[in-house]
């Protein structure tokens, strides 16, 4: 949270573009929620009454709905990823700066291929952040707003026993997101040594080729990227593990939802 907060603070010289991104969300998401009282309209009226005026209707309603719904994608697509590269590109200016006048003890502690990459990788997840993390948030929060609206409206009860698996579901994503936190950090760390060590591997070509070295700068690269590739498996193993355990919670409430119902 407070890495967002920090990034929120980038934001601000463009909330003009990004409170437009919201609105574009909400209408987006909006669009998305309509579809299927269009489709309840379809069976209850049309294909049981055999009503063809709400046929009629019915079909005009999906082409602007859909025309709404792409044309709101668009802009919130558009938006977010501008303003996540200017984002990107204002860090790395800040960062360069800041680089610039370190002192020269930093530089003998620290390699050159660790502050490449702080420059590449690690603002570049920014950009990842912004645009993924950022857009599913208000899009996921939007849908989700106005779904319980919805139940709300259609059945008060039902919805409360929905509610009830909404802190399992929180608590969930909170043990989720310290491991995905976790396992992104090790990743970051990775590819910085990764990078790390191809600037020291290039950079001292001719060192390694005078000593003949080539293999054993082939046995250090090979076990870095393995390190690499073995944090990243480890990230995907809990990112895939989200989805299922959230419907797997949202089926026990649907169950709930048939058993009281029924």
């Amino acid at each position: 949270m407070k890495n967002y907060k920090r990034l929120l603070a980038y934001i601000k010289p463009y909330l003009g573009r990004f409170g437009l991104a919201i609105v574009c969300i909400i209408c987006a998401s909006g669009a998305n929620l309509y579809l299927p009282w269009i489709i309840k309209d379809m069976i209850d009226k049309v294909l049981a009454e055999r009503d063809m005026a709400m046929l009629n209707f019915i079909s005009v309603s999906i082409v602007v709905v859909f025309a709404i719904r792409g044309i709101f994608y668009y802009g919130q697509s558009y938006l977010v990823s501008y303003i996540g590269q200017r984002v990107v590109v204002d860090v790395r200016e800040v960062m360069f700066r800041k680089f610039q006048r370190m002192p020269m003890a930093y530089f003998d502690k620290h390699q050159t291929g660790e502050t490449m990459s702080y420059l590449t990788n690690d603002v570049g997840a920014i950009q990842s952040a912004l645009v993924d993390n950022l857009i599913e948030m208000f899009t996921e929060g939007a849908i989700l707003i106005g779904s319980i609206a919805m139940m709300f409206y259609l059945d008060w009860k039902l919805t409360l026993l929905t509610l009830i698996t909404v802190p399992l579901v929180g608590i969930s994503m909170r043990i989720f997101g310290k491991k995905i936190k976790s396992t992104s950090r090790i990743i970051q760390e990775k590819l910085a040594d990764i990078t790390s060590l191809l600037q020291e591997s290039i950079s001292s070509i001719r060192v390694v080729k005078s000593f003949v070295r080539e293999k054993y700068e082939i046995d250090r690269f090979k076990v870095e990227n393995e390190l690499n590739f073995k944090a990243t498996i480890d990230n995907v193993k809990i990112t895939s593990l989200l989805t299922p355990t959230v419907e797997f919670l949202a089926a026990v409430a649907v169950t709930f939802i048939v058993w009281f119902g029924g």
